[in-house]
């Protein structure tokens, strides 16, 4: 794979990661989101990335920490709300 190649899908794979973690507090998409880090979704996105077997580890525990600790009360945002800072 030329390396412009491999830059952009980490990028991606990085992106869908990210996107996974912030639907973690939409009620839309959340149970998305917890499929995605409990099946092969975030092992392959986290393989395509580069994340080395530590960071793995540690990005799924402190996911399950913060869906165990998600307030079923606190608002949540339409995908059309959400805001992209450049």
């Amino acid at each position: 794979m030329r390396e412009r190649e491999t830059v952009s899908l980490k990028y991606l794979a990085d992106a869908i990661i990210m996107q996974a973690i912030e639907d973690l507090w939409s009620e839309e998409f959340k149970r998305q989101s917890i499929d995605f880090f409990t099946g092969e979704g975030f092992l392959l996105c986290s393989t395509a990335n580069g994340m080395v077997p530590y960071d793995k580890v540690r990005l799924l525990h402190l996911i399950r920490e913060a869906v165990k600790n998600l307030r079923t009360d606190a608002p949540s945002m339409s995908r059309s709300e959400y805001t992209i800072a450049s």
